[in-house]
């Protein structure tokens, strides 16, 4: 589970159902205590009429880790070891891509850190993975921001020279499959700042 401040909702893997739901934690009332399971609780119920939402059911498997970063909704599935990443701004929320780890059967828990960095738990083998992020907005992959890199995406849009497939990945800061004016002003505040 995972609450979004911004929204109010409380992400849930349903794992069972092989989806994701939303959950408003505000709604509904308690109908009756239960007990925990090997665990100490301050509170452990069963709730009625609480308003709640699927809000991804396609292609998922086995929905286990979730967390919520910069509008984005990352999910691990067990089953295929992929990490799943949805934009929860939109209504409905729109899977923005699949990151493919080869970790079937093995992936579960999973944290966005405060770089963007993803970490993920792998059960079977006791291990902790990181996976990090590439500096979006650095075009030509020089490991800083510069006036080169709007320069380069400015010269693509307006069909000047061709980019490498990851040099247009990196210029697409707003993951919409799309490098236009929006990506040039992302990256010109990004150098400016």
């Amino acid at each position: 589970m995972e609450f979004d401040p911004a929204s109010g909702w409380l992400y849930i893997a349903d794992t069972g159902n092989e989806r994701i739901i939303k959950m408003d934690p505000n709604s509904g009332t308690v109908t009756g205590n239960l007990n925990p399971y090997g665990e100490t609780l301050a509170g452990y119920y069963n709730m009625s009429g609480t308003d709640w939402d699927v809000v991804a059911d396609t292609d998922l498997i086995k929905p286990t880790g979730l967390d919520i970063y910069d509008g984005r909704l990352l999910i691990s599935d067990y089953s295929n070891g992929d990490i799943i990443v949805y934009d929860i701004t939109q209504d409905p929320v729109v899977e923005l891509g699949r990151i493919e780890t080869g970790i079937s059967n093995q992936i579960m828990g999973l944290k966005v850190g405060p770089e963007g960095e993803i970490w993920f738990v792998c059960y079977t083998a006791h291990e902790l993975y990181q996976l990090t992020t590439l500096l979006m907005g650095d075009v030509n992959g020089d490991g800083s921001y510069t006036i080169i890199d709007v320069i380069l995406c400015v010269q693509y849009i307006m069909g000047f020279i061709d980019l490498e497939e990851d040099e247009i990945y990196r210029s697409d800061l707003n993951f919409d499959g799309e490098i236009n004016l929006f990506d040039v002003l992302h990256i010109v505040d990004v150098v400016a700042n």
